[in-house]
């Protein structure tokens, strides 16, 4: 197997380098699998801080285990650790005690997503390699770019990404590019779901997503006609790049990532052994090649699709019509019939050989998933000899299925959804708990005296802390002359060895025993025994003080409001160097306003204009940009240019970053210098627009007269002041809180972060969805909007959609680019008292997407600020209820 094989055996024979080939580790038998089937790395999650928080997950004790076997194999293999939720400010011991404990296990690197726990590894602890997980949302060069100078060595690129942008990415971004290459697919960009978190309280961002793109949907309006139409618009197919592996590895790709922590040793082990014979050219047959992706299917399967990689749009990545494990398609039902009494009756004839206890599914017309059944009982019809036991390919069979079997029509496709030759043929080991651990290296003196043994060890030095952690253990004597000193020794010795399931090894020994007197095994082994349950807790202790010092250090950053925040020339700097910003503390509640139509405040009066403290338009607007930008200056001939902001789009894509960039340019030189970021591709787009480029690794801050002023939105996830710090540090004046924060997270961060810089959202029609795939194409096969060749208006935009489950939704399509927000508005305006008691000084509302009417608006805009939410049609995300 390739856990044997040599480095000369598995040179690859594409003359570019072969990406490294990924696997997800749900558990330690997962990762032996998919060591043992090919894997060069695996990624894993901890019992915390995992975006797969369902999975089983490993203890520290086990990643110990796992680094330990992965470094024993003769082809060294490389451990990833996931760390890639958002973490909330209450979490931050908890996390710096784990991080603490991993930076002494040393995994090859950690997987993150939270910006705050991203500065405190690379300040603290920069011994911990740092990627970017696919939960960052990062789609273009720029935030690549941006990433980089934040100290990340490789960043998972957004799933959406064509080959042409993944190319230029990893030629200019200076990271190294992991792309997914199969596995399940988010309708949303990774990161920027908010579906499950707002409709249950089941945040992606938090591992526990309760998945409702898996559910049904119907929308009026699509046809032509009228008509309704319903089904599984948001369901993705599974991603399968197995045919674009040789473009992968051309366009320099350096890590192929399979998807699948939810998913069982068995699937790990076969699409890693499948994944790691393209990559060495061992799959050329195409029967071969065929039956491998035929057993690969009978283990779990959906429709699959490349998504993006070949168009910006691609009409077929969704599957509306069935949704979970279909398996490998073998037949189609030539005859069903009830039988009296007895059930259900039918014959197909499979393509396949066939088990007893294989696991056959049919379609069923008008249902989500297929029905499914154990091959049990058979009669056989044609082409094949009666046997207990197995069915030879070309075999008419009849089956007898149980009464509860649904009606089946002629000419459904059946599949076989589990094989047991499959399961046979994926064997592997898996070692024993400890046999490899990795395991700390200590010293250990040992003082024999006719009174007394002292046993002291000494773990020396404890990586990364000044202090060493030591214990002592006592017996008393009396001890005797000893018949053979040389042996006394030895014995001595080799009871220090006997470490057993500790973390430790024995490494430096001393022996002091002038008399040479003896000791017996039993009181050597019971001494030893005490000082390791000594020594333990003390390296713990040591661990945690270090974990402790860092939360100091790091609450140092968060200053009250009243003082000014520390700036850093370098971005990736551990040392801050303190400056000043100027910036004079909110003593009073203030109120913004965030819009994509200007056309939405035209009914605002000069009271209300001057209520309004701020006024954000976002340039991924509904209008065109001529008409925007003469709106917007003469909006500043009335409001002045300190009152307006503009906000950079939440996604630019590659192809779209000229025109962005052209636009800032403009705007710039008509005097608009207030900018909002949505991603940390802003801070690479303002830079741009500086004919005169200082140099890298400067503040934005330095980029006057451009860049005067730069708040950052929600859409930048800030979840503990540590990443609202990190933000300010960055240059941001603004920090806008997640619409998704919980009360207790959120009152903690106004308290802790300084609530001068903190913006709160009070309305918005929170985007729950962003993604590049239509809905509506999805339902109606087809498009007759923007670029298609029919042409005319996207009938899609401004649809609404309603659930089976309940709840109904509104969607947006802004350049083919799905947007999808809840009927019912997110509102905080109830709880405006007790926010203002916890410290908020700054209020934002949006009208975005829906397109308000100017009436609506400014009454809103009258209502919601006089604490008088609309009688019923909002809902309060997990502002009251908290979040998993």
């Amino acid at each position: 197997m390739y856990g044997t094989q040599t480095q000369s055996q598995l040179r690859p024979l594409h003359p570019l380098q072969t990406p490294e080939l990924l696997a997800p580790a749900g558990s330690f038998e997962c990762a032996a699998a998919a060591f043992h089937y090919g894997a060069d790395a695996v990624y894993l999650g901890l019992k915390r801080f995992s975006a797969r928080a369902e999975a089983a997950n490993f203890s520290l004790e086990e990643l110990a285990d796992l680094l330990g076997y992965a470094r024993s194999l003769a082809l060294r293999r490389k451990v990833f650790v996931t760390l890639n939720t958002v973490v909330l400010g209450a979490e931050l011991p908890e996390l710096l005690r784990l991080c603490v404990h991993l930076a002494e296990l040393e995994p090859d690197a950690i997987i993150v997503q939270d910006l705050g726990l991203a500065r405190l590894l690379r300040r603290h602890l920069p011994s911990l390699c740092l990627h970017a997980s696919t939960q960052m949302a990062v789609h273009n060069l720029e935030g690549v770019r941006m990433l980089r100078e934040l100290g990340f060595r490789r960043v998972n690129l957004a799933r959406e990404l064509t080959l042409e942008e993944i190319r230029r990415i990893a030629a200019e971004g200076g990271l190294e590019c992991e792309v997914f290459c199969h596995g399940a697919l988010c309708y949303s960009y990774s990161g920027l779901c908010h579906f499950s978190s707002h409709l249950c309280g089941r945040s992606g961002n938090r591992g526990r997503c309760a998945y409702p793109c898996r559910d049904r949907y119907a929308a009026a309006g699509l046809l032509p006609d009228g008509r309704a139409v319903a089904g599984l618009p948001f369901s993705m197919k599974d991603l399968s790049r197995a045919d674009d592996l040789d473009a992968l590895r051309a366009a320099g790709v350096a890590a192929l990532k399979i998807e699948g922590r939810m998913k069982s040793p068995l699937y790990v082990a076969a699409v890693t052994h499948y994944y790691r014979r393209l990559l060495d050219g061992a799959l050329r047959d195409p029967a071969e090649r065929a039956a491998a992706e035929a057993d690969l299917r009978t283990i779990f399967s959906r429709a699959s699709t490349p998504l993006h990689l070949h168009v910006r749009r691609n009409p077929d990545a969704v599957d509306p019509e069935v949704t979970g494990h279909r398996g490998t398609p073998i037949g189609t039902v030539e005859t069903a019939g009830r039988v009296a009494a007895s059930g259900l009756r039918l014959t197909f004839t499979t393509a396949r050989e066939l088990e007893r206890h294989d696991g056959l599914q049919i379609d069923l017309p008008g249902a989500d998933r297929p029905f499914g059944f154990a091959l049990d009982e058979w009669r056989v019809l044609r082409g094949g000899r009666p046997d207990p036991v197995r069915i030879p390919a070309g075999t008419g069979l009849e089956l007898l299925l149980p009464r509860e079997a649904p009606a089946i029509p002629v000419g459904a496709a059946v599949y076989c959804a589990s094989s047991q030759r499959v399961k046979r043929s994926f064997e592997f080991p898996v070692p024993k708990p400890g046999a490899h651990r990795v395991r700390f290296p200590v010293d250990v003196t040992v003082r024999l005296t006719s009174e007394r043994l002292e046993l002291t060890a000494a773990l020396l030095p404890v990586k990364l802390s000044d202090a060493s952690a030591t214990a002592t253990a006592t017996a008393a004597g009396p001890f005797t002359p000893a018949r053979d000193a040389a042996g006394t020794a030895t014995a001595v010795r080799t009871a220090c060895e006997r470490l057993g399931d500790t973390p430790f090894r024995l490494n430096g020994f001393t022996l002091d025993n002038p008399g040479a007197l003896f000791a017996p095994a039993s009181v050597l082994n019971q001494a030893r025994r005490e000082l390791m349950g000594k020594l333990e807790p003390a390296w713990n202790q040591a661990l945690d003080a270090r974990a402790t010092a860092i939360l100091l250090q790091s609450s140092a950053l968060c200053l009250p409001p009243t003082d000014h925040r520390p700036q850093t020339t370098d971005l990736s700097s551990p040392v801050p160097t303190p400056q000043t910003t100027g910036h004079r503390p909110q003593t009073s509640p203030s109120w913004s306003l965030m819009t994509d139509r200007l056309e939405t405040v035209a009914a605002f009066t000069a009271a209300d204009w001057d209520a309004c403290a701020e006024l954000v338009v976002s340039l991924d607007s509904a209008m065109t940009f001529p008409a925007l930008r003469d709106g917007l200056c003469e909006l500043r001939n009335r409001l002045g240019a300190e009152r307006l902001r503009l906000a950079l789009p939440i996604i630019t894509r590659g192809w779209e970053a000229d025109e962005l960039t052209a636009k800032i340019r403009e705007l710039t030189g008509l005097g608009f210098h207030r900018w909002q970021a949505a991603n940390l591709s802003a801070w690479e787009f303002l830079e741009r627009t500086e004919d005169a480029k200082t140099q890298r690794n400067t503040l934005l801050r330095a980029f006057a007269p451009s860049v005067q002023s730069l708040a950052v939105d929600w859409t930048i996830p800030v979840f503990n002041p540590v990443a609202a710090a990190y933000l300010l540090d960055l240059g941001a004046e603004l920090v806008t809180l997640s619409p998704e924060d919980s009360r207790e997270n959120l009152h903690d961060l106004l308290r802790t972060a300084g609530a001068d810089r903190l913006t709160v959202v009070v309305w918005q029609d929170t985007p729950l969805f962003i993604s590049e795939s239509c809905p509506a194409a999805a339902l109606t096969r087809g498009c007759t909007g923007p670029g298609s060749a029919a042409g005319g208006a996207c009938r899609a935009n401004g649809t609404e959609w309603a659930a089976s489950k309940g709840g109904r939704y509104y969607l947006c399509s802004r350049g083919c680019r799905s947007i999808l927000v809840d009927r019912r508005p997110f509102c905080l305006a109830a709880y405006l008292p007790e926010l203002e008691a916890a410290g908020a000084r700054r209020f934002r509302m949006d009208f975005l997407y829906r397109p308000y009417t100017p009436d609506e608006a400014v009454t809103l805009w009258r209502q919601i600020r006089a604490g008088r939410p609309p009688a019923a049609g909002t809902h309060d995300g997990n502002y009251r209820r908290g979040f998993a």
